[in-house]
């Protein structure tokens, strides 16, 4: 899915969350289907403005988290839980470790 139709999805799904709530009782079966988004969150450490500039292919970035460490995972601006970075035949997977 690009940015366009994300855009249009959420905005669908946020009259459908309008329009339930506006008619004072939830329809559950809209609300279920509402997509959204998982971050995970890696933190990378001393990176300044400047630096983007000289980002290139194939440069390895250092993180601010260990490997024993769990990152953040959140849905926008909320905080879901952490998880561990994995690897799933060849695949990057995220292991939820903890619910918030």
């Amino acid at each position: 899915m690009n940015d366009f139709e994300n855009t249009a999805a959420q905005q669908s799904a946020e009259k459908t969350v309008e329009l339930a709530v506006s008619g004072g009782s939830l329809i559950r079966g809209q609300v279920r289907n509402i997509p959204f988004r998982l971050s995970v969150t890696i933190p990378l450490l001393g990176w300044r403005l400047l630096g983007l500039r000289d980002l290139r292919q194939g440069q390895l970035l250092l993180t601010g988290v260990s490997a024993a460490e769990d990152v953040p995972v959140s849905v926008g601006d909320a905080l879901l839980g952490h998880a561990e970075l994995d690897n799933v035949d060849g695949q990057m997977a995220v292991r939820l470790t903890r619910l918030d």
